[in-house]
Order: structure tokens, then C-alpha cells, then sequence
């Protein structure tokens, strides 16, 4: 079961496919390009090199932020457009979900694990998740450096992040978990679409962090930071 797997949530665009044989091969847009310019030819040189074409994938993946409009735009579009040229199913968690995917139920000595993803400035996307179990314990927030540190910073949490944070680094005092291994949370997450416990999305349901531009918007398309 051949499976894409579509990101444009974080900094760059990444394209992955994950074969029957768990074999991943992995792209990402290592240029100036915009991802909208950038996320069909780093998937046709995906499938290129695990020598498949469109036909043979099974089911696409994408994360629905959050993050940037345009940037998660790209990805849905894509991924949506072609699961319909194919006709296969779609499936979509929230990046942060994503990030904790290889870790549920490992060697996590704390009850909570808490991944974050810088917005802009010193604002940062958060949710909470079961470390046995993996169910979201909270709804995606879009919290101030300095709420982030009052309402997480206990022995509860274990902080997930994909690369250095700074401005986090410095002040949370704490180890925080820095998980950059896209391969293996591809892999974790194929697992569960193959044994069925992540269900194809009728709907594809986005996590923005600011409003489209378009003078009707529907308020539901984005996040709003919480005060």
C-alpha cells in the first residue's frame, strides 16, 4: 500500500512516499521557490525515485496546519486534487498531531506530551496529547510566549518541538524533545491507516492562524488567538 504523504505547514514543503515495504523516500523544496511553485515537481521526483507512478499510490496524507493560509492552502489543493483524479481515500490530521505521531506510547515519562509550533513573533501553536494513548487532551491554541510557559510549564508535559526555538529554549528551563524524523512519523502514521484507526476525512477541515483575504470569509477557516 503505497502511500504520499503531503506537509506544507512548516517552513518547506516536504513530499514523502512510504511503500509496502515501509521503504520512504523523501523530498523536500530546498530552494527560494514559493511551495505553490514547488510541491508537484518535489512529488513527481518522490514517486520518480521509489519507482511508482500516481496510479499505484493507495492513499494520500496531508497535514491541515497550523500555520500559514497560503502555505496550507497548497497542500490541501493538492491533496484533494489529485485523491480525486485517483480516487482514492484522503487522509489529514494537524501537523502538531503529526509531530507526536512517533512518539505515543514509547519511553515518555510524563503524562502529557505537548507539541509546539512557532507562529509569528513570539506566539506559538499548542496542543495536548495523551503520551499512552495519543488522543488530543485539548483543542489546537494559539498562545503568547508567556502563556504558553504558565499554563504547560509543569512535570506533566513533555515538549515536542521540530527544530531549536530560541526564544522557548531560553526561558522554559526544562529538556524539551527535538523530533525532526519525518521518515518515522510517516511510518507510524501509515501504520495506523493500514490497520484502519486513522479514518479518511470526508471533509478536509483546516487550521489557520489569520484570516484568507477574501472580504467573505468563513471565521471557522482560521485560528484566533486566545486571550
Amino acid at each position: 500500500m503505497a502511500i504520499l504523504f503531503l506537509e506544507t505547514t512548516f517552513e518547506s514543503s516536504f513530499s514523502i512516499v512510504v511503500l509496502d515495504n515501509n521503504k520512504v523516500f523523501l523530498n523536500s523544496n530546498k530552494t527560494n521557490k514559493k511551495q505553490s511553485e514547488v510541491i508537484a515537481d518535489i512529488t513527481k521526483k518522490n514517486l520518480e525515485e521509489a519507482d511508482i507512478s500516481p496510479i499505484n499510490l493507495k492513499a494520500i496524507y496531508v497535514t491541515n496546519g497550523p500555520g500559514n493560509f497560503t502555505s496550507i492552502r497548497v497542500g490541501l489543493a493538492f491533496a484533494q486534487g489529485l485523491t480525486k483524479g485517483l480516487s482514492i481515500p484522503l487522509y489529514s490530521t494537524s501537523a502538531l498531531e503529526f509531530l507526536v505521531s512517533d512518539l505515543v506510547n514509547k519511553d515518555i515519562k510524563t503524562e502529557f506530551l505537548l507539541p509546539i509550533i512557532p507562529s509569528r513573533g513570539e506566539d506559538f501553536f499548542v496542543q495536548v496529547f495523551n503520551s499512552k494513548t495519543g488522543k488530543n487532551k485539548s483543542e489546537i491554541e494559539k498562545l503568547a510566549l508567556k502563556d504558553v510557559i504558565d499554563r504547560y510549564m509543569s512535570e506533566k508535559f513533555t515538549i515536542v518541538k521540530l527544530m531549536p526555538m530560541p526564544s522557548l529554549d531560553e526561558i522554559i528551563g526544562k529538556e524539551a524533545i527535538v523530533d525532526n524524523n519525518l521518515s518515522d512519523k510517516c511510518l507510524a502514521i501509515a501504520t495506523k491507516i493500514r490497520n484502519k484507526t486513522l479514518k479518511p476525512v470526508k471533509k478536509l477541515q483546516a487550521n489557520y492562524f489569520s484570516p484568507p483575504s477574501a472580504d467573505e470569509a468563513d471565521p471557522k477557516w482560521y485560528m484566533v488567538k486566545k486571550k
